[in-house]
Parts: structure tokens; C-alpha cells; sequence
């Protein structure tokens, strides 16, 4: 007889169905990751009882009554508890030896306290979160909350910087105003984790600036996107398969509209129709529309916002070249000789224009055509070799800049030290630092300052794992572990719901909002922020056509916005000097 190979059960084929596990293998260990047991890998025998099954996976009005599971079945019903062994009374038992020597100075009953039972390594987790603090008293859980944060610049640095500063559970909930912006986000977490057994770091720096800030990209990388959009239809329609593909990603607070308009996303990004999203005219339109009469001298234009707006305002490395090249073409990133011709379909937005009297959504580019995405990873640098000048010209473009800090971060996320320009060796894929001392490590947990590893779950390993995709092809994917980070994606209207959901209140320790959010900081906010909490302001530096009166206007509906919602400003320096104004809450 047959038995389920359920942890804790007994039942046999004689009483009860059994069901085989699935041959597809990310179904399979879909299954075996239920099952939760440790180190083990079903076999062809291996079954598991009816018992498991909720009845919704089973198939209804069969003609032959036959008790079937769906082919999407997925077993949910267990009990991982350990049994629970009861120990004998006092009075049934007889004494040890130890007792029986010291039998007549028992004055208390110490010696039959129960100890405590864990159940599971979750619950195990979860005391070790609720109980351990760090040495300076803070919470070991570190909760961030970014609104519309739009690039991910700050939470990809966080992430691959971790490891600097007092290590401990890191979550980040990421809120946006338009669901195309979060897909990008999901895009560009993916690429980060891309293991280096199916991506070196050069390629995968190259393809991350290419898709961040080209209107126009070479066709090895459409090729990657149609890849990972793939992956992502199928992470958005089945959350147990992210849940074990990529565990760091949480996008159950999503609602199942919000879910079915990222999938129409993704596979709009598959489309390698050039027609469906001609950018290139969309950028020439907007380009016409915004400078207008000086259309045919807009190179002075460029040269005018360069020169007199970005460099005044602390971006200095932006090349004359490269910037023009970026306004004409919307071309940023050429980091190897190839033909940028296919659209980067990741840019397109849809909103609602006004169409004979009735409103019709319009899909287009509606991005940015003034600043540019050098801003982001370009213009500051921790290798000062990078900044230095030749008769007053900078060395090195924001081109330079910007590969050699996305580089650098995707060395640190993989080998946990820093990066090392000198020692950098890119055309054989690989980057030697001073301090490299053994293998790279890629699954390595994040520990708590207490000095106590943090609990591993047991899951099965899934460092090559088979995707099913739409074609006859099978995609292979392979993740990096970033350690003890949880990235929360949040549906649209969330910031307006925190303060009536009691498992946000007092949570986020750190909170940033852009410069287009500032409206919802109300004092409602305050409520979902911990002791001590720290909020950061995106101002209006970098916005070139806000007048400075303007920007004044809106430092001080920032600094009303804020202090009604219960913070007081951090710091004396000037508003347009810093890109970010930092506050904390009061108690």
C-alpha cells in the first residue's frame, strides 16, 4: 500500500485517493515546497492524499463522477506542527538519578516545566523579528515605505549596499501612480538577481542602462525583455510560482484588476511589432510641441539647459555630446558598438486625453525630454578617480559614471565587498577586487548586529528552475538571494488607506516621497510611522523648467504639508542646494 508523503501523515491508498506529483518540474516543486520537508525530492512513488486538496481543486460535473484534480491543482491543506509529546506527571514517573540525590531540597517544580514547542522555522522567525534588537535598541525589521519613487534608484543601492551598514531584515513597500512604472520596477529587480551562471556583470549593466534610459535599443536586448516578460506574466497570474521562484517579491496587496492590466503590460512588451510603438515620432513630437519656434535651433536650446540650468545645479559631469545626443534621439547609453533600432516598449505609458468630447486613454511617451536619466546614476560617484579633470574638462562622461556605479553595485550584491575600479577586469566578465579572498557567494542570509544568523526557511533549491513560457521554448532562469529583503509592491490608492489598516500602524521607520506625491502627506500618515521615523522629500531641483519662485512656493507647502502631519525639519541647508529634504516625526 501506498502512503501520502505528507509530513505528519498516515494515510494509505487503501482508505484514501493518491495523487502523484506533477511531472512539469516548477509544479513539481511548487508541491515538494508545500510538502516542507527538508532537504527531500519527490520520487516517481511518491503520492499525496486526497486530504491535501481543497475542493475548489478538483474538477466539477464530470460525467464519470471520477474525484479528478485540476491540471493547475495545487495542494494547500497541512499541518506542520510537530506532534506534541506529552510528558508523564510527577506522581506516574518515577525520579531520576540527579532527583533521587537531591530529592529533599526540592522546593519548587522547576524540573517539569514545559519547554517551549516550535512548530515551524516560520515561527521560529518570527519570535526571533519580535524579540531581538540591535545594539543601539532599534528593531531588527527595518520597514521603508517609497512613493513614487519612479526609477528605483534608491531602493537597487539599498539593496546592493546592504551590507555596509548593521545588517537586519530589510522591507521595502513601493507605491506608484501609473502601473507601467511599477512593471519597470519588477523588470529591473529581476535583471538586478539575474545570477552570474546566465548573465555576467558587464552584459547585465549594459542591458540595465540600455532599458533605463534609451528610447531606442540593440535587438539582443528585446530579445532578454521578451525573455523576462515572459517570466513576469507568468510571476503576476500565479503567485505560488513567484512566491518559490523569487520569494523577495510580495505582490499579494495588488488587486486582481491591477494584476490583469501588469499582464497586458508584459505582453505588450513581447510585441516585436515596430508599428505598435513608433518612439521615435513620439519623441519628435514632443520635442516639436515643447520647444515650439526654436525647433530649428534646438541644439542652442540643449546647449542653454545644459550649460545654465543642469551644471548650475551640481550636474557637472553631463557631457555637452552625450546630452545632446539624449535630447535629439532620446539615445543616453551606447555602451558597445551595436544598432539601436528597436523601440524600448518599456517607456510606454498610456493616459487619458480629451477626444471629441469624451475622454480615451492614448498609449505614447510621456516621459522626460528636459532633464535626462543621467541624473540617476551618473553624476555622483564614490571613486573620486572618476571626477577628475583636464584643463577644466571632466575626464569622464555621466556615461562612465553611471556603468561604473551600476557595476559597482552589482559586484557588491554578488560578492558582498566593495568594488574596485583599479582591479576591474570587464572584457573577461568578471571583476577582481583587492580584498576578494574566495568563491562568490550568492545566497548568503543577512545576519542581525546580535551576531545570530537569521532562520532559514525550508525551501527547496532553486538555483535552476525551468519557466514555462507561451512558445514551444523552455526559458531557464536562475536568482541571486538578497539576503533577508522583502520588496512589497501596493496597489495605486494604498497611501490613502494606511491609517485604516491596523497592520501599518506604526510600522515604517523610513519613508520617501517624490516631489509629484507630496500631496499625500496628510496627518493620517502619521499614524503608520514608528518611533523616531525619518521621512525624505524629493524637492524640485532637477526639475528645469520650475522657476525659483515656484520652488519656493513648494518648499513651503512641503515644510506646512509636514509639519501638520507631525514632522520638523532636519538640518539648515538651502532647499535648492539638496535634492532631498530630510524630516523627523515627533512624539
Amino acid at each position: 500500500m501506498t502512503g501520502c508523503s505528507a509530513f505528519g501523515c498516515s494515510n494509505q491508498s487503501g482508505k484514501y485517493k493518491m495523487y502523484r506529483f506533477p511531472s512539469d518540474k516548477v509544479r513539481r516543486q511548487i508541491w515538494e515546497a508545500k510538502v516542507r520537508r527538508k532537504s527531500w525530492k519527490a520520487i516517481d512513488s511518491s503520492r499525496l492524499c486526497q486530504e491535501h486538496f481543497d475542493v475548489n481543486q478538483f474538477e466539477r460535473g464530470r460525467a464519470d463522477d471520477k474525484k479528478r484534480l485540476k491540471c493547475s491543482a495545487v495542494p494547500t491543506i497541512f499541518s506542520y506542527r510537530k506532534p506534541v509529546k506529552l510528558r508523564n506527571s510527577p506522581k506516574k514517573r518515577g525520579p531520576s538519578r540527579t532527583e533521587r540525590l537531591h530529592l529533599p531540597n526540592l522546593s519548587d517544580h522547576t524540573y517539569s516545566t514545559h519547554e517551549r514547542i516550535d512548530s515551524s522555522n516560520e515561527s521560529q522567525s518570527d519570535r526571533v523579528l519580535e524579540a531581538e534588537l540591535t545594539d543601539n535598541g532599534r528593531p531588527s525589521e527595518l520597514s521603508i515605505l517609497m512613493v513614487g519613487a519612479g526609477d528605483g534608484r534608491h531602493l537597487l543601492s539599498t539593496i546592493c549596499q546592504s551590507q555596509r551598514w548593521p545588517k537586519r531584515k530589510l522591507a521595502f513597500y513601493i507605491v506608484e501612480n501609473n502601473l507601467e512604472v511599477l512593471a519597470r520596477h519588477m523588470l529591473f529587480l529581476v535583471l538586478t538577481l539575474e545570477s552570474p551562471k546566465r548573465m555576467g556583470l558587464q552584459e547585465k549593466t549594459e542591458i540595465f542602462l540600455e532599458l533605463f534610459g534609451n528610447t531606442l535599443i540593440r535587438s539582443s536586448t528585446v530579445s532578454y525583455l521578451s525573455d523576462t516578460a515572459n517570466f513576469l506574466i507568468r510571476a503576476v497570474t500565479d503567485p505560488e510560482w513567484l512566491r518559490l521562484m523569487l520569494p523577495c517579491i510580495n505582490i499579494t496587496a495588488l488587486k486582481f484588476k491591477e494584476k490583469d492590466q501588469l499582464e497586458a503590460i508584459f505582453k505588450f512588451w513581447k510585441n516585436r511589432d515596430r508599428r505598435v510603438f513608433p518612439i521615435d515620432k513620439f519623441w519628435d513630437g514632443r520635442l516639436r510641441r515643447y520647444l515650439g519656434v526654436r525647433y530649428d535651433s534646438r541644439i542652442g536650446a540643449y546647449d542653454w539647459d545644459l550649460m545654465m540650468k543642469l551644471h548650475d545645479r551640481g550636474a557637472k559631469l553631463i557631457g555637452s555630446r552625450e546630452y545632446t545626443r539624449w535630447r535629439d534621439k532620446g539615445i543616453a547609453f551606447e555602451p558597445r558598438e551595436g544598432i539601436f533600432e528597436e523601440a524600448n516598449k518599456t517607456l510606454a505609458s498610456g493616459i487619458l486625453l480629451m477626444h471629441n468630447g469624451e475622454r480615451r486613454p492614448v498609449r505614447g511617451y510621456w516621459g522626460d525630454i528636459v532633464t535626462s536619466p543621467f541624473v540617476s546614476f551618473g553624476i555622483e560617484t564614490e571613486e573620486e578617480n572618476l571626477k577628475k579633470t583636464r584643463n577644466g574638462v571632466h575626464v569622464n562622461t555621466a556615461r562612465d559614471i553611471s556603468y561604473h556605479n551600476l557595476l559597482a553595485l552589482f559586484h557588491e550584491l554578488l560578492t558582498g565587498k566593495k568594488y574596485s575600479h583599479v582591479q576591474a577586469q570587464p572584457d573577461s566578465g568578471s571583476i577582481a577586487t583587492s580584498n576578494d579572498s574566495g568563491p562568490l557567494s550568492t545566497g548568503d542570509s543577512i545576519v542581525l548586529s546580535t551576531g545570530k544568523d537569521f532562520p532559514q526557511q525550508e525551501t527547496p533549491n532553486t538555483d535552476s528552475i525551468v519557466s514555462s513560457s507561451s512558445s514551444s521554448t523552455e526559458a531557464y532562469f536562475d536568482f541571486l538571494s538578497p539576503g533577508a529583503v522583502t520588496i512589497h509592491f501596493l496597489n495605486l490608492d494604498s497611501v490613502s488607506q494606511f491609517h485604516l489598516k491596523s497592520k501599518y500602524t506604526d510600522l515604517f521607520n523610513v519613508l520617501y516621497f517624490s516631489n509629484s506625491m507630496v500631496h499625500h502627506l496628510t496627518p493620517n500618515v502619521r499614524r503608520v510611522c514608528a518611533k523616531k521615523a525619518v521621512l525624505f522629500v524629493e524637492t524640485t531641483k532637477f526639475l528645469l523648467d520650475v522657476r525659483a519662485e515656484t520652488s519656493l512656493l513648494f518648499a513651503k507647502r512641503v515644510e506646512e504639508l509636514t509639519t501638520a502631519a507631525g514632522f520638523h525639519r532636519v538640518g539648515a541647508a538651502a532647499w535648492e542646494k539638496e535634492s532631498l529634504m530630510e524630516f523627523i516625526a515627533i512624539r
